[in-house]
């Protein structure tokens, strides 16, 4: 058998469209004849019109949804038989199908397993595979198997063959991976400028991702065992990204919440000892001679004050240790913990599922 090409894949209706050569030997002892009879030759051409006088196997292709060959006397029709002397015939032709999976069954129609059995050429190459290119895939490998399969009509020898197609990568990477990771990337924007990103910028992240999600989802086939096996791990980076985005807008929600606490606590501490201060003065002057208090203590000015409070190492010590110090120390560990970890769970998703074979290698 020698494929010729793969056209197209057709992965929501589980088909697949190609073209080949198939070429069948079998031998039929009634035709044995002696070489003397042809010049001393062991093989005989046979006209073109040869495989409509001989026995020729009722082969079809168990899983064929559609099949057709060209047109006799068409330019595109070429089928070519030959006979050896001990009855053996060779018959090939040109055989276009479309094809529900990526594999071939040949059987006998009619014939039993008692009559017919189909083995694979041993001595030749089995299987030729011409270049194959698609958008999404590239032939791999190829298998092939004999079997028995038994109907209500009895036991019938079986010919499978497979092609290994793996995908191309390339598709997933412009269209989701890329997007999903510079998505992620662009959140971190919170790590460093909290104080410059509100919250709508790191929604509009979130909502990306998910749009990303939808449009990805809304491209992948509608069959479950493909979702499976290459939709769930999109699914699964994808899951990791949203993860990842989220975890940055809960931090800058939590770091904005400490600030704002830590300004609270800043703006009591001030006015506590303003009033404070200011009680103080008050008392002192109801106490003293308001002519010696005038020229001795100057009046206190509330915005010298304040500007002393703010920078005072002793209240700036005081109203920074308990909230301050666990903020820095939140902002800083997350500007390490999240870029690390999602390294490191690219790493190992790649370093996995770029392993992983996708495609069926049971034939």
């Amino acid at each position: 058998m020698n494929l010729i090409s793969i056209s197209s894949i057709d992965e929501s209706q589980m088909r697949f469209t190609a073209e080949l050569y198939y070429h069948e030997y079998w031998r039929d002892r009634r035709l044995q004849f002696n070489r003397t009879w042809f010049g001393n030759r062991s093989t005989v051409d046979l006209p073109g019109d040869a495989p409509r006088r001989l026995w020729i196997p009722d082969t079809c292709f168990n899983n064929a949804l559609e099949s057709k060959g060209p047109e006799v006397g068409s330019v595109s029709h070429r089928e070519h038989t030959k006979l050896q002397e001990d009855g053996t015939v060779f018959y090939s032709r040109r055989y276009p199908f479309d094809q529900q999976a990526c594999g071939l069954e040949l059987s006998s129609y009619g014939y039993t397993v008692h009559d017919v059995v189909y083995e694979w050429a041993v001595n030749e190459n089995q299987i030729e595979l011409d270049e194959i290119s698609l958008p999404d895939f590239y032939a791999k490998s190829y298998l092939f198997s004999v079997k028995n399969n038994t109907y209500t009509a009895g036991e019938f020898n079986v010919a499978k063959f497979c092609v290994i197609l793996k995908r191309r990568s390339g598709f997933c990477f412009l269209n989701l991976f890329i997007p999903a990771t510079a998505v992620v990337t662009s959140s971190w924007i919170s790590l460093w400028m909290e104080d410059e990103t509100q919250f709508s910028d790191m929604f509009a992240i979130i909502l990306a991702i998910i749009f990303l999600s939808f449009s990805f989802n809304a491209v992948m086939p509608k069959v479950s065992y493909i979702k499976a096996r290459r939709g769930g791990v999109m699914d699964l980076y994808l899951g990791a990204c949203f993860i990842f985005a989220f975890l940055s807008l809960s931090k800058l929600i939590v770091v904005k919440l400490l600030h704002r606490q830590i300004k609270k606590r800043k703006q009591s501490t001030v006015g506590n000892m303003v009033n404070s201060t200011i009680r103080a003065n008050n008392a002192a002057g109801d106490n003293a001679d308001s002519t010696q208090q005038s020229s001795r203590r100057p009046p206190i000015d509330l915005e010298t004050l304040i500007h002393f409070s703010l920078f005072h190492p002793f209240l700036r010590r005081t109203t920074h240790d308990c909230f301050w110090k666990g903020a820095k120390i939140f902002h800083v560990s997350s500007q390490v913990i999240l870029p690390v970890a999602f390294g490191t769970f690219g790493f190992f998703y790649f370093a996995i599922f770029s392993n992983v074979n996708m495609s069926s290698t049971t034939c």
